[in-house]
Formats: structure tokens, C-alpha cells, sequence
């Protein structure tokens, strides 16, 4: 039995059945035990999976050229928020920032939101000499009147609620022991 595996029967055995969504906090945020919390290397060649911008650094050069049209419609604004949640290793930020030039380039305000130090870390070390900020939390960006934010896969990541219908009415999947 792993420790996450412990620490949740351990939770249901004190609390009852645990509803779906609080189960999967647990599973991928557990400050120890998370998948994603626990600071390994999540995506990337070292990870479990690989994500599109971890496969070919295109995907990030494709996606500066769509920040540069939004930055031109928005009347080339200085400075330009570029907000990416959920970074993972840093693949897309590396590449969105090595494929931006001249005018823009100095008017980016690229800001990661990553709430794990160990992960945040890593995101440093590989986005050594790029002008970039981090956050924990969405609540702790300041605010910004023009920009664009990414958040590849974040959906993915979010806790759920699942409910099924029983004989017309709705319940909420619960975990039990």
C-alpha cells in the first residue's frame, strides 16, 4: 500500500465515503503524496507523459505568433501579460519566449502559475535568462489591462464532482474502503 493510498483510507475510514471530487484533491494534490504536488517530474521525457509542448518547441513558436496578433489587435501594448497555468516543465514557456522578438519581446510580462516549489524550481533552472515571474495561485497575479492566458491540459488537472441518476435522481459518486 502506498502512502497516498494509506492517507485515504485512513481519511474514509474517520469520515465516511469521500465524495469523487474530494478524493481526486486528494489523489493529485496531497501536499506529501499528490501526483501532481509531490514535486517529480510530471510531463516531459522524464515524467510519466508527454504533452505537445514538451514534443517539438513548434508548438510554442506557433502560439507566439498567435500572442503577436493579440498583442497587434490590442494596439501593441507595453506591457503584455502572458499568463500560462499549469506550466509543467517549462516546455512552452521556453519555447514561446525564445520564438518572440524585437517590440514585443520587451513588452511581454510572461507569468507562470505553478503551485508546487519543487516544480517551480525546475521551471526556473530551464527558463534561465527569460524575463518571467511565478506565481502559486491565479489570486496572486497583479493585475494586467491587456494580455492572453494559456492553460494547456489544466482541465485535466481540476478536481470533479461526478454525479449519476438513480431512478430519476441525481447522486454524487462517492470512494469508499
Amino acid at each position: 500500500m502506498t502512502e497516498l493510498e494509506r492517507v485515504l483510507h485512513e481519511r474514509i475510514a474517520r469520515d465516511g465515503p469521500l465524495p469523487f471530487g474530494a478524493f481526486m484533491q486528494l489523489a493529485l494534490y496531497h501536499p506529501r503524496h499528490g501526483y501532481y504536488s509531490g514535486g517529480r517530474p510530471r510531463t516531459g521525457w522524464r515524467g510519466p507523459f508527454v504533452t505537445s509542448p514538451e514534443l517539438d518547441p513548434s508548438y510554442g513558436e506557433l502560439w507566439a505568433r498567435a500572442v503577436a496578433k493579440v498583442w497587434e489587435a490590442c494596439g501593441s501594448p507595453d506591457p503584455f501579460a502572458v499568463v500560462e497555468v499549469g506550466p509543467g516543465e517549462g516546455g512552452f514557456a521556453h519555447a514561446l519566449l525564445s520564438a518572440l522578438d524585437g517590440e514585443l519581446r520587451r513588452a511581454v510580462r510572461y507569468r507562470l502559475v505553478e503551485r508546487v516549489p519543487q516544480v517551480q524550481e525546475r521551471q526556473r533552472e530551464r527558463l534561465a535568462g527569460f524575463d518571467a515571474e511565478w506565481s502559486a495561485s491565479i489570486t496572486e497575479l497583479p493585475r494586467s489591462e491587456h494580455g492572453v492566458v494559456f492553460a494547456n491540459e489544466i482541465l485535466d488537472n481540476l478536481p470533479v464532482h461526478l454525479v449519476e441518476r438513480r431512478d430519476g435522481e441525481l447522486l454524487e459518486v462517492c470512494v469508499e474502503s
